[in-house]
């Protein structure tokens, strides 16, 4: 009986690197430094020259609590 040979690396779809629309070139991941930890934020052109830059989105949170409804903020 013989076994199969088994695969190294992580199975799954490979991820397709995006292509900055201005020059042409790859695009990086933008790293930002937030309380001593890295935090992505999008994605930005390795040339100088260029300066394009895709942010990532951010769902923010809506507190019920927190957050006034408009009729109490014209009452006010």
């Amino acid at each position: 009986m013989t076994e199969k040979k088994r695969r190294q690396g992580q199975p799954g779809v490979k991820k397709i690197k995006e292509i900055c629309p201005e020059c042409g070139e790859y695009l990086k991941t933008a790293w930002m430094l937030e309380n001593r930890k890295y935090k992505r934020v999008g994605l930005c052109c390795p040339n100088p020259a260029c300066g394009h830059i895709i942010k990532d989105y951010v769902e923010l949170k809506d507190d019920e609590e927190e957050t006034e409804t408009i009729n109490e903020v014209e009452n006010d």
